[in-house]
């Protein structure tokens, strides 16, 4: 909301000032963001089911896909059990 200055020979910005974000815009935010994660997670579902599992794909990219879907769930346990 506002900046402060050293006014001495050569004018120097010191400092900025901002209003703290309120609650309920931060809470607006993570309903937002995982609204678009429900989007993103529905997307890849598709993209999942029509590029890996209905056609031909090599062992080894299904494995490594499942590997980084184990990692996805692991690291959504761990933000909801806020770790």
């Amino acid at each position: 909301m506002g900046e402060t200055y050293d006014l001495s020979e050569e004018i120097t910005l010191t400092d900025t000032v901002t209003e703290p974000e309120t609650p309920r815009y931060l809470r607006l935010e993570i309903i937002e963001r995982m609204n678009t994660l429900k989007e993103e997670l529905e997307d890849m579902e598709a993209i999942v089911k029509e590029d890996y599992l209905g056609s031909e794909v090599n062992d080894s990219e299904i494995i490594s896909l499942k590997g980084k879907l184990k990692e996805l769930e692991n690291q959504i346990v761990k933000i909801v059990e806020n770790k």
